[in-house]
């Protein structure tokens, strides 16, 4: 239930293929509901009457340690299982639609109330999915996989399945992401949140291959990569590179706005993108607008890298502003 919640609030064709089918019940007749549902139990408990027999039978002259190990490798296998086989019938689904309306694209944002509110309700409930997916197959393989003995092949086929199809609901999370960028820019928030995205993707094939070779020391492999990309992240210099690429991808028409006072706050690490607006041949009443604050955004890094601060507030883009 908390699945379906998150992908019914995530893509809103999903969504009403759910309220679709919660229509439907809420129409049944209640007395024949109840009547059709006892009929079904009392058949199922029938039919598992005799099947269970037919097992004693056909076991009855095996050692009792034997058949008493089997039963355990059955039922663990039957509890993880059901869970996985579960949570794969509503991926199938939600993937399906998204592949259909490929991963919610304009025209399923402007459903949603525009691109801000799109990103805003899915793109987190995606994320927070795909965690959920993770820890789940890491549970199965740690735990499940000793429990089904020679029935553990099901189970990492049913993981390997969950898997791909995580991967494509991430998918759908960056795709929203990148129409969220392609509108507003990049922001300190939304970097963070692909660095996120990727340390996941990886974790998602770090699993995979656990799947496949239980060996593999999952938390180390994912504590370096998180952490080296943490380093890589820092080494770019996020501040600048948001700056340039905002100032860029607004020039070449891939952003539809350029939002002059987010840049102006991301401190001296943006003053180069604000002297190229400054310096700019751009013409217009709104290009005037930005240029001019651009320009005081400049003097007033400027002033504020001149003030004496202590050595603890260095910082080196401010330092290359004053030429010290």
């Amino acid at each position: 239930m908390i699945i379906l919640s998150l992908l019914s609030s995530a893509d809103v064709v999903f969504s009403d293929m759910v309220n679709d089918m919660a229509h439907t019940f809420r129409e049944l007749d209640i007395y024949d509901t109840i009547w059709d549902a006892l009929k079904v139990i009392i058949y199922m408990l029938l039919l598992f009457s005799v099947f269970y027999s037919m097992r004693q039978w056909q076991a009855r002259d095996a050692l009792p340690e034997i058949f008493e190990k089997g039963d355990l490798e059955v039922n663990g296998s039957v509890a993880f299982a059901t869970v996985l086989i579960l949570f794969n019938i509503v991926y199938i689904a939600f993937v399906a639609i998204q592949i259909k309306f490929l991963f919610g694209g304009p025209g399923t944002a402007g459903i949603s109330g525009g691109y801000s509110e799109y990103a805003r309700t899915g793109f987190f409930q995606l994320v927070f999915v795909s965690m959920i997916n993770l820890s789940t197959v890491l549970i199965t393989i740690t735990t499940g996989f000793k429990r089904a003995g020679k029935h553990s092949a099901l189970l990492k086929g049913l993981c390997i399945l969950m898997l791909m199809l995580t991967c494509v609901i991430l998918a759908s999370a960056l795709w929203r992401m990148v129409l969220y960028i392609s509108v507003y820019g990049l922001s300190l928030l939304r970097m963070l949140t692909l660095w996120g995205m990727l340390v996941i993707a990886v974790g998602l094939v770090v699993a995979g291959i656990k799947t496949i070779r239980e060996s593999i020391k999952f938390f180390p492999v994912m504590l370096a990569v998180a952490l080296g990309t943490w380093i890589v992240l820092n080494y770019i210099n996020v501040g600048a590179f948001i700056a340039n690429y905002n100032v860029d991808a607004y020039f070449d028409g891939r952003v539809e706005q350029l939002d002059i006072h987010y840049i102006s706050s991301l401190s001296a690490d943006a003053e180069p993108a604000l002297r190229r607006i400054a310096e700019s041949e751009w013409e217009g009443d709104e290009a005037d607008d930005k240029k001019q604050f651009a320009a005081i955004s400049i003097s007033r890094m400027t002033s504020n890298a001149n003030e004496e601060k202590e050595w603890i507030h260095w910082n080196l883009s401010e330092a290359k502003l004053v030429g010290g």
